[in-house]
């Protein structure tokens, strides 16, 4: 991997993209007769590791997390691709060269492969993490039993251990007040939801990371049809909700948009918070058709512009002030270039 052009390019294709930036499946699995990562001792950590790893042989290389560079490491955080860093951390990662899968070792669980997609290929993403505990599976005894399914450090999650998420932009739930109740109702149904207000109020969130919690009880089919039918019904609700607007609301939209251009035009510093913004607004122009720009390009920025990966692709220390001349540089160079408006 090209680790000074690290992005996601596939981000804001695919159907629905303007609403459903990426989705995500994610397979867990436990070695039999061994302890989950919390209750292992030393022998029995190097015992299983070395095991996962001489199995994975047909995988991209695993890090240790402890050993990687700091901004690295946070980066992958803030993609959501890595939890929390772990005091004196015994975790491994790997990763495609395409960025679309990965493999995390001895977290909750011995092992977790991620696989992710663009849109609503919810299906597809899971083939993708599949693909990879295949390989891992014939040479791996993987804990399971029959009346609990594939067994996890939480017991209650038992069951396929398949599990889902999805990152959702919501703008428009959220003007006519719609949006409390429908998550409301989620996560009855044992959905969660986490906002990304990125320092901004968070009666102000529009993008939502939503995924499941429990996958005991159902088949891998059945799981997917389930979590897919809640993406349509939110992609239904959504854009029913922008084609209602009043004048009114559309005005505001519009001069939300257009100033959102003017500053990503001619802006000499463009702090986090306010890129994030941005970029969003610049977003929800493209589905009202106010700006002619592939989503892609957008959603790439969401992550290319994050204070980690302006310093990590920058020699990993300019200024503060610095970061936020090189995020409004990012953005008239991404961007500005293609636009019509």
């Amino acid at each position: 991997m090209d680790e000074q052009n690290f992005s996601f390019p596939h981000w804001g294709t695919g159907e629905a993209s303007d609403i459903v930036l990426q989705v995500t499946s994610e397979l867990r699995r436990n070695l039999s007769s061994y302890a989950f990562p919390d209750a292992l001792d030393e022998e029995e950590r190097k015992t299983v590791t070395d095991a996962i790893l001489a199995a994975a042989v047909d995988l991209p290389p695993f890090e240790g997390v402890d050993g990687m560079p700091p901004l690295r490491r946070k980066m992958f955080r803030d993609a959501g691709l890595l939890s929390d860093p772990q005091a004196g951390d015994r975790r491994f990662f790997c990763m495609d060269a395409g960025q679309w899968r990965w493999c995390l070792l001895l977290d909750r669980d011995h092992i977790a492969v991620s696989g992710r997609c663009p849109g609503m290929e919810l299906k597809q993403s899971y083939v993708l993490a599949s693909e990879w505990e295949e390989i891992l599976e014939k040479k791996l005894d993987f804990a399971f039993a029959l009346d609990m399914g594939y067994l996890l450090s939480d017991i209650s999650a038992s069951g396929n251990a398949l599990f889902h998420s999805a990152w959702l932009f919501l703008p428009a739930l959220g003007w006519n007040g719609n949006r409390e109740a429908i998550f409301r109702s989620l996560m009855e149904e044992g959905y969660w939801i986490r906002g990304n207000a990125n320092g901004e109020n968070e009666e102000e969130e529009e993008l939502f990371e939503i995924g499941t919690e429990y996958s005991f009880g159902m088949s891998e089919d059945e799981s997917i049809n389930k979590f897919a039918h809640m993406l349509e019904l939110l992609v239904h609700y959504e854009k029913k909700t922008r084609r209602m607007i009043d004048q009114e609301r559309l005005s505001l939209v519009k001069d939300r948009v257009f100033r959102a251009y003017g500053i990503a035009a001619s802006a000499e510093r463009i702090d986090s918070a306010e890129g994030h913004r941005l970029v969003l607004s610049l977003l929800l122009g493209v589905s009202f058709g106010l700006v002619k720009l592939p989503p892609e390009r957008l959603v790439e920025l969401l992550w290319l512009a994050g204070d980690a990966t302006v310093r990590f692709r920058n020699n990993g220390n300019p200024g503060v002030e610095r970061i936020d001349y090189i995020r409004s540089r990012l953005g008239i160079d991404r961007l500005i270039g293609g636009f019509d408006v």
